[in-house]
């Protein structure tokens, strides 16, 4: 039997590339947030760091008046749990988008 971490949200892992390819930066943030939130109620501490990620690539893509703010404190709180958990994947790609 796969654990949480294991499955993971198959909304972070399926969603929003095509949102952001097709220009709907707002679904995909939305997206991601409904990713992270699913995550949080698994506790899926992978799932949580990399859909935080993703949904700070979108911020900065979407570039609204908070949405610098909002990405910087999603790549802190990602990389936190990342760190702690040592997925170190999620922490590369975070210090990218840094």
């Amino acid at each position: 039997m796969a654990g949480k971490d294991t499955i993971g949200s198959q909304t972070a892992k399926a969603g929003a590339p095509p949102f952001l390819n097709w220009g709907q930066t707002d679904a995909a943030i939305d997206h991601l947030a409904e990713a992270t939130s699913i995550a949080k109620r698994l506790d899926a501490t992978y799932w949580i760091a990399a859909s935080s990620i993703e949904g700070a690539a979108a911020l900065r893509a979407r570039d609204r008046a908070d949405d610098a703010s909002r990405a910087d404190r999603l790549i802190t709180e990602a990389i936190t749990l990342a760190e702690l958990h040592g997925y170190g994947r999620v922490v590369t790609r975070a210090r990218v988008l840094r």
